[in-house]
């Protein structure tokens, strides 16, 4: 028998453990049918600790747990992510001057784009809000705002650069590169909702990377 090729992985023991076992408090806590959870180091992107639950023992795995629970969804798994994709559009209107820390916006509960009412998340209006308000309060309407004065091309080229819409470059296989609508294809409707998080489609190694 000969050595093999070590393999030198980024992930620290310590880190992982305590990421499983406040996931393994997070599914017990709120019933979720699962959970991810990756904590990255900010200035080198080494991915220290990477939880999928649930999981298995793969020493005394079943067919059924490896068929379901094989998949490292932190990689492949899409989804829309919602609120935490508004510090994205935050950031390209601060960067582009479109909104400042002094700026204002007004929550009716909803924001009307092009004859079509799109809903905040909060049943009861914010009202009037500064931007650190707006931020604060998660409102959909302010960043409906500020996506749609930045315009389709702006957020685009930002969110591209962020890295969204293309693969991490991870060293794992089947990385993925998430969904965007095409260009030609966005209505403002449509730049509305991404703006908060709406019809896109990123994976969570996608959006840790991006932060």
């Amino acid at each position: 028998a000969t050595n093999g090729v070590n393999i030198n992985l980024t992930i620290n023991y310590a880190i992982q453990a305590f990421a499983e076992s406040v996931m393994r408090a997070c599914i017990s806590e709120t019933g979720a049918k699962n959970v991810k959870c990756i904590v990255m180091e900010p200035s080198t992107g080494k991915i220290l600790a990477m939880v999928n639950l649930p999981d298995y023992n793969p020493n005394t795995a079943t067919k059924t747990q490896m068929k379901d629970y094989i998949r490292n969804g932190c990689v492949l798994d899409t989804y829309e992510p919602g609120s935490t994709f508004k510090i994205f559009t935050l950031s390209a209107a601060l960067d582009q001057g479109k909104v400042s820390t002094s700026s204002s916006f007004h929550c009716s509960g909803y924001h009307t784009v092009d004859g079509e009412k799109i809903k905040c998340w909060r049943t009861v209006p914010h009202g009037s809000q500064s931007t650190e308000d707006a931020l604060c309060n998660s409102c959909n309407p302010a960043f409906m705002q500020m996506g749609l004065s930045l315009g389709q091309k702006t957020l685009y080229e930002y969110l591209y650069n962020f890295g969204f819409n293309t693969t991490t470059g991870v060293d794992f296989s089947a990385d993925q590169s998430g969904i965007m609508l095409a260009p030609k294809y966005v209505k403002n409707t449509d730049l509305a909702r991404i703006a908060f998080g709406q019809s896109i489609a990123v994976t969570p190694l996608q959006l840790i990377t991006a932060a």
